[in-house]
């Protein structure tokens, strides 16, 4: 999603600084993408979401913002999976 919104910010800008040397343009519209990231990084940072998944070679971790669903989560899912563990923080 971030990509994306920075794609956005950089296709609409460019138009505007034509006439910039080009080591000034390209500082310009990199900082209007961290500009353009702050609603993003912000909506992400005081709203965050239910769960984040995250993936390695042997094992794939799930965290949850509430421990009731982490724990109806592991409920349904380990009978399918017996090596799963549930780990509180």
């Amino acid at each position: 999603m971030c990509w994306l919104v920075v794609g956005v910010a950089v296709f609409a800008a460019m138009p505007h600084f034509d006439e910039w040397n080009r080591l000034t343009r390209k500082f310009a519209v990199g900082g209007l993408a961290l500009i353009a990231l702050v609603p993003y990084i912000a909506f992400e940072l005081f709203v965050p979401r239910s769960f984040d998944v995250t993936s390695g070679n042997a094992s794939t971790d799930y965290e949850f913002a509430s421990e009731e669903y982490a724990v109806e989560f592991f409920a349904l899912n380990k009978a399918e999976n017996p090596s799963a563990k549930i780990e509180m923080r």
